[in-house]
Formats: structure tokens, C-alpha cells, sequence
């Protein structure tokens, strides 16, 4: 697939993404800048002069390259790393006694002011300031929405919601009914991992890379292990910088170079013999972070008009209980099937749950003998169900004769919704068998075919006026 901005094809270098290939020039950026960090260092006034000109040139490209993907988190992520560059330099004493200094700040101005530069010609600097213009950026607005609802996901399911599932989940359970924009992921990599190993996981894989980033900082000072060292930092730095926009860290060949980066710092932090109670600062950094992040989740869940239960026990495994805050102590239980529903069966589950102030129990199977329970598609056809005090069906595929009957005979009370298109049969064969059935009614969902979310507000309005029956 190919991605513009403002008719600019956004180069992807063969990602599927061109946000992934962002993150590959910004960790190369600051490994440039390296580079020409220590050009500076080389013998001689010639040979100072061709390698800092050799390697500017491949900042610039390294830069360029970033530029043209249009990715807002690369550039950031590559500003980040080079920042991360300077301020460790100055404040570590780098050329404080250097006799070239003032060459050298010149340069490193001019090499600053062309990045800018090509930062503007490309036009990528006009993407950056189009969320502080106001210009209601759906991109940045929609990963708001998501990363909030993230929090709140991570908070109401520790346990994770499994891997590659945190999509459909926020989709389901927590986006907005009114937006319809569609995620695999939650465009970050870090609420990703969060959302779907659960925070145990996650916990320690963030104290694992504090460990790492805190005990892997060799050659401090001003030297030239510093710049080499400075410069590996800052391309890991880029990358998990980059992850934060995006979920990019899915993608492996993207972890060869900051891993690389990362095996070089690890080794030479062994040779230099480093305590490992270096690492405690950033450690205890990290826990505060989690800290913050879990209670930030739970007040925003405390916050929500919506409740969200999900089961942990092996025979519920998948089941969620949703309702309202004021919901009363009904509880129907719902066997969603996608083909009747859509793959996003919770927003038209929640809206329900509202406006009937009831909760739902969404599982894959129904218990026997619920009080009530509803069945969508192929649901029915687990017919030995006996004892449902209400029972609907929504659009109940056809079935044998005598499963229909078993079904309809344990409720004392049963609705059915058959299409208004019967593109298979299931509407006339539902409407015969509940012709001489007392308790049972059948309706008709007008303008729709299998797939009834499409006369969804007739169902709701239907299931309000029998609750009051």
C-alpha cells in the first residue's frame, strides 16, 4: 500500500508501513552524527577537514531519508536521539579544551541549520505543527482517544488481553460507538505490549530494559569512546522513542540495529566492569513510570459511565460482563456470532446495555438454564438449552425442526428478529416455526439481510418496549 501527505509519496523502503522505515533512519541519524563527532578528533587539519565533510554528508542523508517518509514519530524520535547527543557532550565537559572549538560549533550550527532545512523543504515541518495549528488532525486526535482507552483497558484486564487481540478489543469494548475508525493494534508499541501480555509481562520486560539502558553506559566523559558510546545510546534511544507513536517495535528487522547497539554497550559496560548498581536509578524510574501509568488506568475506568468485567476462570475464558453504572441487577447473557453481529459486535452490545440499563454477559457458549439469553446466527445451535425465563434470537439460522422446537420450548418467552432480505431461507423458516407457538413472536428487521446491525436501532427499540411489557 502506498501512503501520501499532500500528494508527497511517503517513502517505505519495502515496510508496510512507512512509520516502520522511519524508525530505521532515525536510529541511523544519531550513529551518523557519531561519526562526524569523531571526524573531529582525527590528526591533522586535512584529514580532520575530509572526514568531518565525509560524514556530514551522511548525516544528511540519514536525515533526508527520515525526512521522506513523512513520519512525525521518526522525526521526533530522531530529534530526540540527536538532543540526547549534545546534551550529553556539553555537559560531560566535550570540548571544553578542544583548540578547533570554534570551528567545530560553527559547524555543527551549519549542520544543524541544513537539517532544518531539509526538514522544511520536504515539507514535513508543516506536518509537525499541524496539531499545535489546530488544524484537528484526525491522526493525532484518534491515538489520543486510543492510548486514553489503553490506560483503562490495561487497568480493567491485568492479565492482558492476549497477543494481537488489542484492537478488536478497544474496538469493541472501549472505542467510542460514534467513531469508526479500525486498529489492529493500539498504535503504540509500548500500550500494545501492555494491553496484550498484561502488566506482570510487561512489568518486568520494562524493568529489563531499565536495567539495560542504566548498566550499558560505558565511556562517560569527554573522549572518544564518549562520542561512540553517546551515539550508540542515542540510536536505542531512537527506537524506543519511535515506538511510542507507532506500533512499529512489531517488526523485527527493525531490532537488529539498536540491538546491536545494545550487545556493543552491554560488552564494553563488562570490560569496563561497571556495578550493576547503576542501574538502579533507572530501575526505580521505571517502576515509578508503571505506578503512574496503572492509576492513571484506574481513575479513567472509575471515571467511565460504562463497567467492564472480564472472566479469568477457565470456563469463562473470553467472557465479558458490560453494562451501565446505574445498571440494574438484570443480567442477560449474549452468544455474539460475527456474521449476524459484524466483528465489532460490542458497539452495537454496548448502546443495548444503555438503553435497557441491564448488563450483558458476551461469552462464546451459553450456560444452561440463563434467565435471559440471546442467540445470535449460528449460536442456536446449541439446543438443549431449557429454562430461559426471555429468550432472542437475532437473525437464527435455520436448523432441524425438532432443535427449533427444543429451543423455543424452554423460554416462557421468545422474540425473534429475522431479516427483512432472507438471503438464505432462515426468516421463512423461523416465521413457520413459530406460527402456532404462543410466547413466541417474530419480527421483521426492515431493510436489512443476515447482518441485522444494520437495523440495530430497531432491535434496541424493540427490546426497550418488551422490557416493559
Amino acid at each position: 500500500m502506498d501512503y501520501f501527505y499532500n500528494d508527497a509519496l511517503r517513502w517505505s523502503f519495502g515496510f508496510d508501513n512507512p512509520n516502520k522505515a522511519a524508525v530505521l533512519f532515525a536510529c541511523a541519524l544519531p550513529l551518523a552524527w557519531a561519526a562526524w563527532a569523531l571526524a573531529w578528533r582525527s590528526k591533522g587539519r586535512l584529514a580532520r577537514g575530509m572526514a568531518a565533510s565525509l560524514s556530514a554528508l551522511l548525516v544528511l542523508a540519514a536525515a533526508g531519508l527520515l525526512f521522506k517518509t513523512y513520519s512525525r514519530g521518526g522525526a521526533v524520535a530522531g530529534a530526540c536521539a540527536l538532543a540526547y547527543m549534545l546534551i550529553r557532550a556539553w555537559s560531560g565537559g566535550a570540548l571544553r579544551d578542544w583548540k578547533p572549538k570554534r570551528v567545530r560549533l560553527i559547524a555543527e550550527g551549519l549542520l544543524l541549520a541544513a537539517i532544518g532545512g531539509m526538514l522544511w523543504w520536504t515539507g514535513l515541518a508543516g506536518r509537525l505543527l499541524e496539531p499545535v495549528e489546530g488544524a484537528g488532525d484526525a491522526s493525532v486526535e484518534n491515538r489520543l482517544v486510543l492510548w486514553k482507552r489503553g490506560l483503562q483497558m490495561a487497568a480493567d484486564n491485568p492479565a492482558g488481553f492476549g497477543a494481537g487481540r488489542s484492537g478488536a478489543a478497544y474496538m469493541n469494548w472501549y472505542q467510542p460507538v460514534e467513531m469508526t475508525a479500525g486498529y489492529r493494534t493500539m498504535v503504540n508499541s509500548y500500550l500494545t505490549a501492555l494491553v496484550e501480555w498484561g502488566w506482570p509481562a510487561f512489568g518486568m520486560a520494562m524493568l529489563a530494559a531499565a536495567f539495560c539502558w542504566g548498566w550499558g553506559n560505558p565511556a562517560r566523559g569527554d573522549s572518544a569512546g564518549g562520542d561512540a558510546a553517546s551515539g550508540l545510546r542515542a540510536a536505542i534511544l531512537a527506537f524506543a522513542a519511535a515506538g511510542i507513536f507507532s506500533t512499529t517495535m512489531e517488526e523485527g528487522v527493525l531490532w537488529i540495529l539498536p540491538g546491536l547497539c545494545l550487545l556493543v554497550l552491554l560488552g564494553w559496560s563488562v570490560i569496563e566492569r561497571r556495578p550493576l548498581s547503576a542501574a538502579l536509578p533507572s530501575m526505580a524510574a521505571a517502576v515509578g513510570g508503571c505506578a503512574i501509568l496503572y492509576a492513571a488506568g484506574g481513575i479513567l475506568s472509575a471515571r467511565d459511565d460504562e463497567r467492564r468485567q472480564f472472566s479469568a476462570s477457565a470456563a469463562e475464558r473470553g467472557s465479558v460482563r458490560i453494562g451501565p453504572q446505574n445498571a440494574s441487577g438484570e443480567e442477560w447473557v449474549v452468544v455474539p456470532d460475527e456474521a449476524v453481529l459484524g466483528a465489532s459486535c460490542g458497539k452495537l452490545l454496548r448502546p443495548l446495555a444503555k438503553s435497557l440499563r441491564v448488563r450483558l454477559n458476551v461469552r462464546s457458549s451459553a450456560p444452561r438454564a440463563p434467565g435471559q439469553l440471546m442467540l445470535a446466527g449460528d449460536a442456536v445451535r446449541d439446543a438443549g438449552i431449557h429454562g430461559a425465563r426471555r429468550l432472542v434470537l437475532l437473525a437464527p439460522e435455520a436448523m432441524e425442526p425438532s432443535r427449533a422446537d427444543a429451543l423455543l420450548g424452554g423460554a416462557a418467552h421468545a422474540l425473534i428478529f429475522v431479516p427483512d432480505i432472507d438471503e438464505d431461507g432462515r426468516a421463512e423458516f423461523w416465521r413457520g416455526v413459530a406460527s402456532d407457538r404462543k410466547g413466541v413472536e417474530v419480527v421483521t428487521v426492515e431493510g436489512v439481510g443476515r447482518q441485522v446491525d444494520w437495523g440495530w436501532e430497531q432491535v434496541i427499540e424493540r427490546l426497550r418496549r418488551a422490557s416493559k411489557e
